[in-house]
């Protein structure tokens, strides 16, 4: 079986060629410049919106993925096994107090959850992974910005996410999504793009549809090397 675009990739296909379709009547129909300034502004917000819920709906098929009846915790990333451990139990939590009160003896009686925990089987190679949500995977880093797509990726085991995607378009992917997240802050800050035009952002969301395209690609090989092929098509297409 080849590639099958994601149910995420094709929902955020589907609402930006709304966005884009609107701005081309803009710049044809729209007269009054404070109307399609609204457009245009309407556009950029709308457009990054329907990127951070591609993001969000691209984890929940990497947590569902993982869930899978059949899929043992030895075919998970090290990394994202014990992320998920540390937040689940509160880690960071519980030795942040232990540096503040230097008191072991409370440390070592938090740390007692981990016996009990529900994610436990994590640490066991052989046992099927526990129920994951893409929500636990992404834990409060789900705004797309750079930095964070980084951090997120990097959990699930892909570790150069930009690299992965400017293999796969042959391009600076990282510079493709840095002209629309621009125009997001720009209007975000000053709350007005002088002289953009609505075809300047419709050219954006092209480049924005093109970097979607190459993460949901480089998610189906490394979703697909963990635990095959067929997940892909279950869960994703």
């Amino acid at each position: 079986m080849a590639y099958k675009t994601s149910s995420a990739r094709r929902a955020f296909d589907l609402a930006v060629q709304a966005y884009k379709d609107v701005l081309l009547q803009t710049d044809a129909q729209i007269t009054e410049p404070q109307i399609r300034q609204y457009v245009i502004s309407a556009s950029v917000f709308l457009g990054h919106a329907s990127f951070e819920n591609f993001v969000r709906d691209l984890f929940d098929i990497f947590g569902k993925s993982f869930s899978l009846a059949g899929v043992q915790s030895g075919k998970l990333p090290k990394d994202l096994r014990v992320f998920i451990l540390s937040q689940s139990a509160q880690l960071q939590r519980h030795y942040g107090n232990y540096q503040a009160s230097g008191d072991e003896r409370k440390l070592l009686l938090s740390l007692t959850a981990l016996l009990t925990a529900p994610k436990k089987t994590l640490l066991i190679d052989s046992e099927q992974t526990p129920q994951l949500r893409g929500s636990e995977i992404l834990a409060g880093k789900a705004y797309p910005s750079n930095e964070n797509l980084e951090r997120v990726f990097s959990r699930v085991g892909i570790a150069n996410i930009f690299d992965a995607t400017s293999a796969v378009l042959k391009a600076d992917s990282a510079l493709l999504l840095k002209g629309f997240a621009d125009k997001r802050t720009e209007l975000a800050h000053n709350a007005v793009m002088p002289g953009t035009s609505a075809r300047d952002i419709s050219a954006e969301l092209e480049k924005l549809e093109k970097f979607v395209a190459a993460l949901d690609r480089v998610s189906y090989d490394h979703l697909t090397k963990l635990v095959g092929q067929s997940n892909w098509y279950t869960v994703a297409a």
